[in-house]
C-alpha cells in the first residue's frame, strides 16, 4: 500500500512539473507573439503602376525586420501622382517626394508571417518622425502580399562583409528590378533602388559601408537606368 501511495505521489509531482513547464512555455510563446505589437512606420514607393511599402527597421525589437509588401490604398491615384512627379533635379529626389505611413497599432508578426489584411493608416508628406506633415488617411489600407523579408536580430554579433551587395527582385512585366540592400552590422544603411536592365551578377561593390547618396548612385552603374527610392543612414550608424 505504501508503494502504491509513493507511486501515486510521484506521478502527481511529475504531472504538476509537466503542467508548470507547459504553462511557462505557453507564457513564453505568448510573450514572443506580442513583442512586436506597436507602431510600425513605413516608407511608400512605386514602380509607376503598383504601390509598395517598406517597414522602417531598427536593430532592436520590435522593429528588427526588413519587410517589403505590395500594398493598396483607396488613395492610389493621388499617391501615384505624388510619387512619380518628374522634377528630378537632384539625387535626393526621393526625399522631396517621400511619403511615409503609420498604420494603427498592430503586431508586426502578421507581416513577418506573410499575412494580408486591412488597417487604418495615416499618410505623411516626408518622414513622419522628422517633421513630416500629416496628409491623407485611409481606413482600408491593405497589405496585399509580402515580397521581401529579412531578420536583423543577429546582426550585432555578425561579421561585417567587405562588399556592398544587393538582393534583386523582379516587380513585374515592366522590366524594372527592385534592389534592396540587406542591412549589415553597424555602421550600415537601408536603401531601396529601382533599376532597369541591371546585371544581377555584377551588383557587388567594393565600397565604404556607409556611402553618401552620390556615391550610391555612382556605385550602382551596372543598370541601364536607376532611381533611389529610399536611403537611410542615421538609424544604422551604431
Amino acid at each position: 500500500m505504501k508503494n502504491i501511495t509513493h507511486i501515486l505521489f510521484t506521478l502527481l509531482i511529475l504531472t504538476s512539473m509537466t503542467l508548470d513547464a507547459q504553462t511557462s512555455l505557453n507564457k513564453h510563446d505568448l510573450h514572443e507573439k506580442h513583442t512586436r505589437v506597436g507602431s510600425h512606420g513605413m516608407v511608400l514607393f512605386t514602380n509607376g503602376k503598383r504601390l509598395f511599402a517598406s517597414h522602417l527597421p531598427l536593430y532592436q525589437a520590435p522593429h528588427d525586420y526588413q519587410l517589403v509588401y505590395e500594398v493598396e490604398s483607396t488613395h492610389r491615384q493621388q499617391l501615384l501622382e505624388h510619387l512619380t512627379q518628374t522634377n528630378k533635379t537632384t539625387h535626393a529626389h526621393y526625399v522631396e517626394n517621400m511619403i511615409t505611413l503609420l498604420p494603427a497599432t498592430f503586431d508586426l508578426n502578421t507581416l513577418i508571417d506573410g499575412q494580408s489584411f486591412e488597417i487604418e493608416t495615416q499618410f505623411y508628406l516626408g518622414h513622419f518622425e522628422r517633421g513630416g506633415e500629416k496628409w491623407l488617411q485611409d481606413k482600408n489600407f491593405t497589405f496585399v502580399r509580402q515580397i521581401y523579408k529579412r531578420p536583423l536580430t543577429t546582426l550585432r554579433t555578425a561579421g561585417k562583409p567587405s562588399q556592398i551587395e544587393w538582393h534583386i527582385l523582379d516587380t513585374g512585366p515592366d522590366n524594372k528590378q527592385l534592389l534592396i540592400h540587406p542591412i549589415q552590422a553597424a555602421p550600415s544603411f537601408d536603401a531601396i533602388v529601382f533599376g532597369h536592365q541591371c546585371l544581377a551578377n555584377s551588383l557587388v561593390n567594393q565600397s565604404e559601408s556607409m556611402p553618401d547618396i552620390g556615391t550610391l548612385y555612382s556605385k550602382i552603374k551596372q543598370c541601364q537606368s536607376m532611381e533611389v527610392l529610399y536611403f537611410e543612414i542615421r538609424d544604422f550608424a551604431k
